[in-house]
């Protein structure tokens, strides 16, 4: 899958990633290690345990609450109010 600016990846640090994921769902493993290996600053993080193991590897995490405040502030989305309210009815985030 290529669209647009998203482009899949593979991890580098496949041992890394499988040591987190004996904590953490394969997603949120990955990604933490994806992150480290393009040497990225910052991760969109839901998981409460995935936010302290990103954290401990220096990582910023922000939420879809913080990204929704983003693309309101950079008038990508008119409320964001509606678009939580979208991703709850399909069920892609659950309240924190």
């Amino acid at each position: 899958m290529n669209v647009g600016w998203l482009q899949p990846r593979d991890v580098q640090n496949k041992t890394l990633a499988q040591a987190f994921a004996l904590e953490l769902d394969k997603g949120e493993s990955e990604g933490i290690v994806l992150a480290m290996d393009l040497g990225i600053q910052m991760i969109v993080m839901v998981d409460g345990m995935g936010r302290e193991r990103a954290r401990a590897m220096d990582l910023q995490t922000v939420g879809v609450l913080g990204v929704l405040l983003n693309a309101k502030k950079h008038n990508q989305i008119q409320s964001v109010k509606e678009a939580m309210k979208s991703l709850r009815q399909e069920d892609d985030v659950t309240p924190a």
